[in-house]
This record gives C-alpha cells, sequence and structure tokens, in this order.
C-alpha cells in the first residue's frame, strides 16, 4: 500500500467514526457495531477493512446508500431457502411479524441472527424442518 493509499483509508477510517449513524447508534454499542462489520464484511474491525469497502461503509453510515452489500460465505442459505422459511412461517405462525421469526429460528438453533436472510445454510436446514413438522401439525388439526 503506497503512503497516498494509508493516508486515504485514514480518512475513510476516520469518517466512519465522525458519521451521524456511527455516533448516533455504533458508538454506544461496539457489539453491534462488530456484529455488522463481521456480518457484511467478516471483520471486527474498520481498519481490517480495504478501501472499497471503507467507502462502502462510509456511504452507508453517512445515508448515501440503504444498505451494505451483503457478504457472500459458502454457509450462507440461500435465497430460496430463505423464501421457503418465510412462505413456511407465513402459513403457521400467529405472529407473523420479523421479530417473532428471528426468536423461533434463535429457539431451533441457537443461535441469534439480526436479519433473516443472514442465516447460515444448515441453520435454514433446521429452521424449515421444524416449520415443516408445524405446517403437517397444523393441517391435521385442521381436518
Amino acid at each position: 500500500m503506497t503512503a497516498k493509499q494509508k493516508q486515504f483509508k485514514r480518512q475513510l477510517i476516520m469518517k466512519v467514526h465522525t458519521s451521524k449513524l456511527y455516533q448516533e447508534v455504533y458508538r454506544h454499542d461496539r457489539e453491534l457495531y462488530e456484529e455488522m462489520l463481521k456480518n457484511h464484511f467478516g471483520k471486527q474491525s474498520s481498519k481490517e477493512l480495504d478501501i472499497d469497502q471503507l467507502v462502502a461503509l462510509v456511504d452507508f453510515l453517512n445515508g448515501k446508500k440503504e444498505q451494505l452489500p451483503r457478504m457472500i460465505k459458502k454457509d450462507a442459505a440461500s435465497f430460496s431457502q430463505v423464501r421457503m422459511i418465510k412462505e413456511l412461517w407465513d402459513k403457521v405462525a400467529r405472529d407473523k411479524s420479523d421479530d417473532a421469526l428471528r426468536a423461533f429460528m434463535h429457539r431451533i438453533t441457537k443461535n441469534l441472527y439480526l436479519h433473516t436472510d443472514k442465516i447460515g445454510k444448515k441453520d435454514a436446514q433446521k429452521v424449515i424442518v421444524a416449520l415443516k413438522k408445524m405446517e403437517s401439525a397444523h393441517v391435521k388439526t385442521a381436518q
């Protein structure tokens, strides 16, 4: 990394820590900040990010982007798995909110997810199996 790149990276890190969203939310909750970095970039600190990732983070924290790019992991659930979870949840749940779904996922997988689409492939399989069992039980009681 050249001296200019190092200087630019330092400036970006400074922009991260002086952004409005960081000051209002993440400054007071370090765990939430680290979880966000881990989910989107696979890192625990802004110092570990490369320049492109820092630019995306600064844009997000300053409201120029609505979402951060999703870090694709080898063990991440597929979009069809996530869609199936949401569809099954809508069929069997009394409380169809995202909070209730995340609480259910936590009870089944013993892992806490901030967003439904961040679930791992194996955990998604467990949740789908549990929801299908609930659906079949729901169908039996309806008859």
